[in-house]
């Protein structure tokens, strides 16, 4: 399991990508990791460096678009017995925490979150 302030880098791997992210990527340090119910890897809550926006569906504004923000988003690997630690990129889901929802605690609200992307992960030094 990875430390608390571990700094990950969560990056494009070509499977869709948020429009509005830093060509580099996106830089996190680890607030907490959460077992899984089912599996080995744990969920990782990360608090992202920069904030990361993303333009959304809405019916609330004219355009039918809105801008939200993201401060938080929680990594955990997608390949069976592959950890974030284990290797220098591991494919993981990305799940995006909702601006003023509070930061997932247990297992069971991290696996109520919705992946949104796959990303490359790895481990900063």
């Amino acid at each position: 399991m990875l430390a608390q302030g571990t700094i990950v880098a969560v990056e494009d791997e070509g499977e869709g990508w948020f429009a509005l992210a830093p060509a580099h990527g996106l830089r996190g340090v680890l607030v907490r990791a959460i077992a899984h119910s089912t599996s080995d890897e744990p969920f990782y809550l990360l608090r992202l460096n920069s904030p990361l926006e993303v333009q959304e569906p809405s019916q609330r504004v004219p355009s039918r678009i809105e801008l939200h923000s993201y401060s938080h988003l929680v990594v955990r690997s997608r390949w069976a017995g592959a950890s974030l630690r284990s290797a220098a990129r591991v494919s993981a889901h990305v799940f995006l925490v909702p601006s003023g929802a509070p930061l997932p605690t247990s297992g069971e609200q991290y696996e109520s979150l919705v992946p949104r992307i796959w990303a490359s992960c790895g481990v900063l030094p």
